[in-house]
């Protein structure tokens, strides 16, 4: 199975498995692992996970190659805690918008209605939890 990695706004990582079921079933188990407040996901593409961890920004015809960080839409306006390392990524020390709450790193991949997420490639996983880990994630 393939799985997914969600970095706490403490900077530890899991590892999970992506949730299988239909699209909706997906979408809540997702919002879920987030956290219990989340309503609505928000797909962020932030830039150092691929200029500076090496991540693949495209999706490709491989499944799971390219990765995005997932987050709630909502969580500034829930006053949730800023989380450092996603902030870091996206580039927070740039433009002063920041990532909060618990995030999540899936796969993506092309599917009959455009693009869906994944869990990750087996191949890219332990390479984004061991960069993730270096750059600050992984703290405990």
């Amino acid at each position: 199975m393939k799985q997914i990695i969600k970095l706490s706004t403490d900077g530890s990582l899991t590892v999970h498995d992506f949730p299988t079921g239909t699209r909706s079933q997906q979408s809540e188990e997702l919002k879920a692992l987030i956290g219990e407040t989340c309503e609505t996901l928000e797909r962020v593409r932030p830039f150092r996970l691929y200029s500076v961890l090496g991540m693949t920004p495209e999706v490709t015809g491989i499944p799971g190659q390219a990765v995005s960080m997932l987050a709630d839409e909502e969580g500034l306006l829930k006053n949730l805690e800023v989380n450092p390392m996603a902030s870091w990524l996206y580039g927070t020390d740039r433009h002063g918008n920041t990532i909060v709450g618990n995030v999540l790193f899936v796969g993506e991949e092309y599917a009959c209605g455009g693009i869906d997420f994944c869990g990750i490639h087996e191949k890219v996983l332990p390479m984004l939890q061991q960069a993730l880990k270096l750059f600050g994630g992984g703290r405990r």
